[in-house]
């Protein structure tokens, strides 16, 4: 009997440290090694599955950008009509406290507004009320405007199994516990520093896997030079990321 126990307690500890050994496998990245699962019931808990019911149960909701899948933007709610359009007034407000031109489309999640503002500072606001649940900060550098051609621009956030994703002028992607604001991850999607590449769209996810494109990389010249015209050149990629 106690060779049998022995024996057990020995299998036990080879299968705890066999566990250990996968959880550090150091042949992963640093940005693989922190992907951690979220298990459901999550906030934000939206997958494919959620998405394929979305016009029949959540007419209401707005899940990724765009919407849906489809990213046609149309709502299918019928309240707000053009009979009832002059009976709307102003709820609630929030003050972003910038100067800068706002163009994200927010995400509504189980009566939570999520949105990103110009520098990618990311918030999650009660839907009904605006009360402001929690603010992400990413800290981009101020001097990174000098390589967007077109101004700090966000245009949106993901969401996904229960983390918000947002990718920042400077080039990172971060991942959000959307319950709370703090960061899971954040990898460089940037291939060449060298170059002038930012991101100002919105991530795309499905399949486990994020999707973020860089644009930059335009250089041009308004005249003749030397007699050979130049016209500007755009450098783009896509890379997705695995989100667990």
């Amino acid at each position: 009997m106690k060779d049998q126990l022995h024996l057990f307690g020995l299998s036990l500890v080879v299968a705890l440290l066999v566990a250990c050994d996968s959880d550090n496998d150091s042949s992963k990245s640093p940005a693989e090694r922190s992907f951690q699962s979220v298990s459901p019931p999550a906030t934000a808990w939206v997958d494919e599955n959620r998405l394929a019911k979305l016009e029949q149960q959540e007419p209401g909701a707005w899940l990724t950008y765009g919407r849906n899948y489809e990213e046609q933007r149309f709502s299918p709610l019928t309240q707000i009509n053009q009979e009832s359009v002059s009976q709307l007034g102003i709820a609630w407000f929030k003050d972003f406290g910038t100067f800068h031109p706002m163009q994200a489309t927010p995400l509504v999640i189980d009566g939570v507004m999520y949105i990103t503002t110009p520098f990618n500072i990311v918030y999650a606001l009660d839907a009904k009320t605006g009360k402001q649940l929690w603010r992400y900060d990413p800290e981009v550098p101020g001097e990174t405007a000098r390589r967007a051609c077109c101004g700090v621009n966000a245009r949106g956030l993901a969401a996904y199994k229960g983390r918000i994703y947002s990718a920042t002028l400077d080039g990172r992607l971060i991942a959000l516990d959307a319950a709370t604001g703090k960061m899971a991850w954040e990898v460089d999607t940037l291939i060449d520093h060298e170059r002038d590449y930012t991101i100002t769209g919105a991530p795309r996810v499905a399949a486990d896997k994020v999707f973020i494109g860089n644009g930059g990389g335009r250089v041009w010249c308004a005249r003749l030079c030397h007699g050979i015209r130049r016209r500007y050149r755009r450098a783009s990629m896509a890379i997705f990321y695995r989100t667990g």
